[in-house]
Order: structure tokens, then sequence, then C-alpha cells
């Protein structure tokens, strides 16, 4: 079991690149692949299969940043006393929703990644916490990289930890550069958001370790051109101070983004084949 107990999953996105579908569900709701532990093949939401994977880790608070048209997700995760369902794949989701304490905060407009993130500080007070966001996923054997990730941030002293995986296409993310640690760890020596001439091709994976003074780096942040303020501006002050490092993915691996209508076909795609394989169990994230 990890030792960090929180997790902020992020959830207040207005999905415009799925339109019309997010006109009326978020995005987090899209169907992902999933198998159960008999081997039967099931569809659950994106947001549902990233909560197992950070409850499996071992966290059991959560918080879930929403926007205004969220309300499906708050019925998905309520859990009251009429719920007696016989479906085992879902009495055991019930579960763990019940030894889990859940609370939401409001992002009413969409402010950047960084003001999201920012709605949490009464959540985390004084504690280190796992964000992810609600929409981008990684297909792990036993979500080994989050114990990775876990394991980088406590041994290396870091204010913050983030994953990594190489692209094709590095000019459309977040890129770091760094000195090599070996075994996949590198300490942070640069980030650039959507760089125009990247120097590596290491893109920032949303999923993060992080203690509470981000919060103070992010009052600080200041908006960016569209009048947002952004998680990577604030995590600099973190990389110019030698408290980054960054985890890459290994092979068999995979990030899946379903913030784009490619994205959400290649999820599905992915996870399938993911569940099909049997590679990694029945809590996919």
């Amino acid at each position: 079991m990890g030792k960090i107990g929180k997790a902020v999953i992020t959830a207040a996105g207005r999905g415009s690149r799925l339109l019309p579908f997010t006109k009326g569900m978020p995005k987090e709701m899209l169907p992902c692949c999933a198998r159960t532990r008999d081997g039967r093949l099931i569809l659950k939401p994106v947001i549902n299969a990233i909560y197992e994977s950070l409850y499996e880790h071992g966290c059991r608070k959560f918080c879930f940043v929403v926007g205004r048209s969220k309300r499906p997700i708050e019925y998905h995760f309520r859990v009251d006393g009429s719920d007696n369902s016989t479906n085992g794949d879902l009495r055991g989701f019930q579960d763990r929703v019940r030894s889990s304490r859940i609370t939401y905060v409001q992002q009413p407009s969409p402010r950047g990644f960084g003001d999201a993130v920012l709605r949490a500080k009464a959540f985390a007070g004084q504690d280190a916490f796992l964000l992810h966001a609600g929409d981008d996923m990684v297909l792990s054997p036993h979500n080994s990289h989050i114990q990775r990730l876990e394991n980088a941030f406590l041994s290396n002293g870091a204010d913050v930890a983030l994953l990594v995986d190489s692209v094709a296409d590095p000019g459309q993310y977040g890129i770091i550069e760094g000195k090599s640690m070996g075994g996949g760890l590198f300490r942070v020596e640069h980030l650039e958001e959507k760089p125009k001439r990247p120097k590596t091709n290491l893109a920032v994976v949303a999923t993060y370790i992080l203690k509470p003074s981000i919060f103070r780096m992010l009052e600080g942040a200041m908006p960016d051109h569209n009048g947002e303020i952004q998680l990577t501006d604030a995590i600099k002050t973190a990389v110019a101070r030698g408290k980054c490092v960054a985890v890459k993915l290994e092979a068999g691996e995979k990030r899946v983004d379903v913030g784009t209508p490619e994205g959400y076909v290649a999820c599905i795609r992915d996870t399938f084949e993911d569940s099909m394989n049997g590679s990694g169990g029945d809590y996919r994230a």
C-alpha cells in the first residue's frame, strides 16, 4: 500500500473538442474497457478506472474538482442505502466508494489546470497528495507507475514528482529536460509547455505527486495569454530549486488521453487490448 493517502482528480474542463457528446455528459464519463477477475469484459467510465487505480494504491481520501456541468460524476460516485445491486462488479465499486471519503469542489469557470488544482488547497491541507487528470489514463500492469512515482518522490525529497513518456510530436506537450539518475528517473532541470524547438521528447503525463507548497506557487503564478493559471508555471519554481523529479513510463505501459475524438478511439482500442491480454488485473488507469 502506498504512503500517500490523498488524491485530487480534476474533471472541470468543458471538453469542447468532444462536442456534441460533452454538451450533456462530461468527457471523464466516457466508457473504457476493463476485465473482471473472472475474465469478463466490462465497460466503466474513464474516471471510474482512474479512481480505482488510486484506491488500489492506497488512497482513501479523494477530491474531485468539477465544473458546473459535472453532476453525472457526482451521481456516479454517490452510494446510498438503496444501492444493493447483485452485480458483483458494481457492488465491488460501491464497497470501495463506501470506504472512501470523497469531496467535491467547484471550478466555476475554466481558468486553467493550475486554477483547478488550487481549488483543492483546503482538501490537501498540510499533506502531500496525488494529482491525476480525469481524462488521462496510464495502462500499467498492476499500476506500478504510481508506486514508482511515489518511491521517487519520497526517496529524493522532492516537492514535485511527475510522470513522463517519449512522444513523437514533443511540440504538442509540456517537455522536460533533465539529468538521468538511472532506472528511468530524471532530476528535472527545465520544463517548457509546447516548446517551438524541443530539446527532448520527454512529455509530461498528467499524473503527479505534489507537496502542499505547490499552492503557494500557484497563488503567485501569473495568468497566461488566455487568462488561465497553468500548473507548469508553478512547477517551474520547484524545478529551479532542484526539487522536481520525473519518472519515465516503462515498456509495456501506455498513456491514453481521451481529450480528442482520435484519442478516445485509441482509448477504446488500447483498453480493449489491455483487458484481453490479462497483463494487469482488473483495475485499469
